[in-house]
């Protein structure tokens, strides 16, 4: 998992592909192929995806959205980061037939960096100056401030406070 924006980060699964072996020993190489596969289970080539880059005989992967070395024509980065999930497969072959296979899978997440989230609060006008008094409780008001955020997927907590001092009430939770 990585955050959009951020430097590649890299995978290296050769530990888990060493595991892998024929038996049969028939002294076939075994090769490695990588695909990304959607909801119906087609594989697609690695190439064919901008944020994934695989290199078989080093055995690791290398990912990267939106960040430095990014393609810059990727569309989805001139938009709002989301959760992005990549089902990767690799397929391990023995020989030139497509019966002597296997496959791991695993998945690469990319996640909005919340750090760069952004709220704009617009608190109605008429909502005014709340008197109280200090010996007895005065009429509650709700506050429902109208915000914008810049990733909807981020968490947002707010409180209320007066002259630096939380008010008696819990935190709200908006997501």
């Amino acid at each position: 998992m990585t955050k959009w924006g951020f430097s590649a980060e890299s995978f290296d699964v050769s530990s888990r592909l060493a595991l892998i072996t024929q038996d049969p020993t028939c002294g076939y190489p075994i090769t490695f192929e990588a695909y990304c596969h959607d909801e119906i289970a087609a594989n697609i080539p690695i190439d064919e995806v901008t944020e994934i880059a695989f290199y078989p005989f080093a055995k690791v992967f290398s990912y990267e959205k939106c960040g430095p070395t990014s393609d810059p024509l990727d569309p989805e980065c001139a938009g709002t980061p989301y959760t992005k999930v990549i089902n990767v497969r690799v397929i391990a072959r023995a020989g030139l037939t497509q019966f002597a296979e296997t496959t791991i899978d695993f998945t690469i997440t990319f996640v909005p960096d919340c750090t760069k989230d952004t709220l704009y609060f617009n608190i109605p006008a008429d909502f005014g100056v709340i008197l109280y008094d200090i010996y007895s409780p005065g009429q509650p008001r709700t506050l429902a401030p109208i915000y914008t955020q810049s990733i909807p997927e981020c968490e947002v907590e707010c409180g209320v406070f007066e002259n630096l001092s939380e008010w008696n009430a819990s935190p709200m939770s908006i997501i």
